[in-house]
């Protein structure tokens, strides 16, 4: 099966960057898995990824993960921000995602009603009556298998997104690729994978209790429960922070002695 891990870059310098992080990360933790970019130039960065899609016409912002949708580089594809680094084998989450749709990613489905989701049920106009829960998922980690429902999927999230100022969706008033796919999840009742802290959002936990790439270990308190994940997800304010440049100069360290890119 041609299948690899992709991420996004464009615009800013500093996205290339993290993606640069991220994937040094990837080769020390997973050697044997292709990386892929999706990026608007051919620049230096180009050489170090196993493959490159240039997006012709890019939105710089969330939105370029919708494009990901319509410039797959694989078969089957897991998507991750670049600004995450990896700590462990990704090989249980490829397991994960098996048996799902052909999108799918890290969430849950909530009863109908529920307000503790992208949405409520009263704020998404026409779909109201056509949406199968309430989608809380989040959007550091997808997998995309490429077909005929991906191809749906995809107009559907334009759909969505030419009418984005009719709808009301928690967190983001210009549209971003989180509300879009969650609701186009839920109009075409896509599968969740249900291990949640697989991925670790930085900003969303209430600690981190053991972090070493040495170890290949990433553990952390979240609502009052240990666990255990192989990403963490710092979000792009925070890879300006102590932690995430402390844990970037670490893989680079290990890159020099190990010259694995």
């Amino acid at each position: 099966m041609n299948r690899g891990i992709v991420t996004i870059a464009t615009g800013d310098k500093k996205y290339y960057e993290m993606a640069k992080n991220l994937l040094i990360s990837i080769r020390i933790t997973n050697p044997n898995e292709k990386v892929a970019i999706l990026t608007d130039e051919a620049n230096e960065y180009k050489k170090l990824y196993d493959d490159v899609v240039i997006l012709k016409n890019p939105y710089h912002s969330y939105m370029d993960k919708i494009n990901l949708l319509k410039h797959l580089p694989y078969e089957e594809n897991i998507f991750i921000d670049a600004d995450s680094l990896v700590y462990d084998k990704l090989s249980d989450i490829w397991k994960e995602f098996e048996s799902k749709t052909d999108f799918s990613c890290y969430g849950t489905k909530l009863s109908i009603g529920s307000k503790g989701g992208w949405f409520k049920e009263s704020d998404i106009g026409e779909w109201r009556d056509k949406i199968y829960y309430i989608p809380q998922m989040h959007g550091g980690l997808y997998f995309v298998r490429k077909g005929d429902f991906i191809k749906e999927f995809y107009e559907l999230c334009l759909k969505i997104q030419s009418n984005y100022k009719q709808y009301r969706f928690a967190y983001f008033d210009e549209p971003a690729d989180e509300p879009i796919l969650a609701l186009a999840s839920a109009i075409l009742n896509v599968d969740f994978a249900s291990t949640r802290q697989t991925i670790c959002f930085y900003p969303a936990i209430e600690k981190i209790m053991d972090l070493n790439i040495y170890k290949r270990k990433l553990t952390y308190l979240s609502q009052g429960k240990c666990c255990s994940g192989k990403v963490l997800h710092f979000g792009s304010i925070n890879t300006e922070k102590a932690l995430y440049k402390c844990e970037r100069d670490k893989f680079i360290k290990i890159l020099v002695v190990s010259n694995k890119l």
